[in-house]
């Protein structure tokens, strides 16, 4: 019980400093992946009675989505990265509680890197809290995780490569068979930042609008469509009839079709201003395979509370 009271009053003190030091933070890497590559990354925490109460604390030098028990628990698109000025991490203390299931829970995130700074301190995470018989339980993202290259790459700014045919619907998923997953070895990136802790209070991204195209001109190359007006945040694009393996280009990211009968084609970490957008593809892409093109805009809003 004397970890937990202390890991809180860190917790708190560091909510009221704003700003601390990395000392103590450990980091985790895949073992080999590119740095452009994104990273599932999980682990199962299991105790000796059922799970009552739990936080876990998350940063990372990218861009992130944090699962428990396959349920996404932050309602922002993707929560991290280094702010515009690289001067520090964004740390994130979440209130996990109504998302546990017993005595086991399942962790999972989703890691994309940042075109802003190349590092492999890709995930710091600690989860603990007590149990119901009140023994307190604590666990930190080490070697002992699962780690595994995703399905997509950051490649740029603004820019994502995302491979259908890659992607494994059950990575995050308490029923996964966890063969070919490698595990994860300690950061060997020697630069220190500040850790900012953004629990409770912290700017937000939160989808505000859904627009459709209200226009669009065919050519030999692609078809482009017309939004109407400029926004900021990200292309879905329906497909329907797409061949495994078909390549696309819409804006700045390419997608290769996964071959289902209805899919759809969207970066999940880059946020951009646009307008106009062109969609293109390889020989067997054809427009009436476009059932329906989106484009989901975001706005900012102040976030307030420990549950996300």
């Amino acid at each position: 019980m004397r970890r937990f009271a202390t890991l809180l009053s860190l917790i708190c003190l560091c909510a009221i400093q704003g700003f601390s030091q990395e000392w103590g933070t450990r980091w985790i890497c895949h073992p080999h992946a590119s740095d452009t590559a994104q990273v599932w990354f999980r682990k199962r925490v299991k105790t000796t009675a059922p799970q009552e109460k739990a936080f876990i604390t998350v940063a990372s030098t990218g861009r992130f989505r944090l699962y428990v028990n396959e349920r996404n628990v932050v309602t922002d698109p993707f929560l991290g990265a280094i702010d515009s000025l690289e001067k520090h991490i964004k740390q994130y203390t979440i209130d996990v509680s109504r998302f546990l299931e017993g005595r086991e829970t399942t962790i999972a995130v989703w890691y994309a890197p940042t075109s802003k700074r190349r590092s492999d301190k890709q995930l710091s995470l600690e989860f603990y809290g007590k149990d119901q018989r009140g023994k307190p339980f604590y666990a930190q993202a080490d070697g002992s995780w699962l780690c595994k290259e995703a399905s997509s790459a950051t490649l740029g700014p603004g820019q994502e490569a995302i491979n259908a045919t890659r992607y494994d619907k059950l990575w995050h998923s308490t029923e996964l068979k966890e063969k070919d997953w490698l595990r994860p070895m300690d950061s060997a990136d020697t630069l220190t930042l500040p850790l900012q802790d953004s629990s409770p209070l912290y700017q937000g991204i939160r989808m505000s609008h859904v627009l459709s195209a209200v226009d669009e001109v065919a050519d030999s190359t692609g078809v482009t469509f017309d939004f109407g007006r400029s926004f900021h945040g990200w292309v879905r694009i329906t497909l329907r009839g797409a061949k495994k393996g078909e390549r696309l280009c819409f804006g700045e990211h390419s997608y290769i079709c996964g071959g289902q009968m209805d899919e759809q084609a969207f970066p999940r970490f880059t946020i951009t201003k646009q307008r106009f957008v062109k969609v293109s593809g390889d020989e067997r892409f054809r427009r009436e395979q476009i059932q329906n093109i989106e484009g989901v805009e975001v706005e900012t809003y102040p976030h307030t509370h420990y549950q996300y």
